[in-house]
């Protein structure tokens, strides 16, 4: 089950990776959930605070989806092919 305890908000995702802060996130139970507005796909990565996404990383369902934040992931990056969505994000904790 998600739990939402930090850092949310909204991003216009395009073909131009994009990095958000993510850091604090519970190092051991971080989670983020994303959540698009459209029919286009977005692609996310994990990383640091250089990390670029590609649409060759994780694809994004058009439902909310949870991933885990890998430990030691500070950022995550997201990117479309082409077009642009409206992509909601929210840090918290998978219980």
């Amino acid at each position: 089950m998600f739990c939402p305890n930090g850092i949310s908000g909204t991003l216009m995702a395009n073909a131009t990776s994009q990095a958000v802060d993510i850091s604090t996130a519970d190092p051991e139970t971080g989670a983020l959930r994303l959540l698009g507005s459209t029919g286009i796909v977005p692609f996310v990565k994990f990383g640091d605070s250089t990390v670029v996404a590609t649409p060759n990383d994780m694809r994004v369902s058009p439902n909310a989806e949870n991933f885990k934040i890998p430990v030691g992931a500070t950022h995550f990056a997201i990117v479309t092919a082409s077009g642009s969505l409206a992509v909601s994000y929210t840090v918290g904790q998978d219980a």
